[in-house]
């Protein structure tokens, strides 16, 4: 399953927000509040900021959506350290932080003029958390990042 957002020139998440519907719009901040009265935080690591450790995390949370969704881990850890040995200014690594711990990951690639969302994770059941790791948090560095 594919999901392609367009970026119509918004200036920021707000603006975005502006350009929906009522009913959508109230949803979205609704489930994005509800993420941050989990006392989950959301950072989006990039560049330098990569370390092995988000890599060794992320690939947990890569294993254990393969557990849940009954499919086949067909990529190893070497290939996430090695992703982000090689390639980490064109990594999106959106990581979700409960109590200083990383509970959730997802990676995103940074094309030139697109980001491509790929994988996630996460080991425990957090309301409305995948929409906020996998889509709001992209849009909302896409729209950054004139993506």
């Amino acid at each position: 399953m594919q999901y392609h957002w367009q970026n119509r020139g918004y200036r920021d998440f707000d603006d975005f927000l502006a350009d929906l519907v009522s009913r959508k719009r109230k949803a979205i901040k609704k489930e994005r509040r509800q993420v941050a009265d989990q006392d989950i935080r959301m950072r989006i690591l990039t560049g330098d900021a990569l370390r092995e450790e988000h890599w060794r995390a992320f690939y947990r949370f890569y294993l254990s959506t393969a557990d849940k969704k009954w499919g086949h881990p067909y990529l190893n850890q070497e290939f996430f350290l090695r992703l982000g040995a090689s390639m980490a200014d064109r990594i999106a690594l959106v990581v979700a932080e409960k109590d200083g711990q990383i509970v959730a990951g997802a990676l995103n690639l940074i094309g030139t003029d697109a980001l491509y969302g790929r994988n996630w994770g996460c080991l425990e059941d957090f309301r409305f958390l995948h929409f906020e790791a996998c889509y709001y948090q992209a849009i909302e560095f896409a729209i950054q990042h004139g993506l």
